[in-house]
């Protein structure tokens, strides 16, 4: 399990340091369907292997993103600078909760 959790840390560390950027480019154009779904796939990869490690911290705070980009994707949402903040918000504190264990 040491292993997995590893690759986890060193996996999302990754993950959170791509998505920052993508969230800011994003922002300024919010129109921008393909950075929106990759920002979507890798707040869904945390997610996902968030879950299988029984991290429900931070599973919890990547599904509230998931839930609001994924509004936005499916159009009953809008990109606004508070929406986009509050992801921005997520991944600072998924970041925060990761570099703690």
């Amino acid at each position: 399990m040491d292993e997995l959790l590893h690759d986890f840390l060193a996996e999302t560390a990754e993950i959170m340091e791509e998505i920052s950027g993508e969230i800011i480019v994003w922002e300024n154009n919010p129109g921008d369907r393909d950075r929106l779904d990759a920002i979507f796939r890798f707040v869904h990869t945390v997610k996902g292997s968030s879950g299988f490690l029984n991290l429900a911290r931070i599973g919890a705070l990547a599904h509230a993103a998931e839930d609001a980009l994924g509004a936005v994707r499916d159009g009953t949402r809008e990109a606004t600078p508070q929406l986009v903040s509050g992801v921005l918000g997520i991944i600072d504190r998924i970041t925060d909760l990761t570099a703690e264990i």
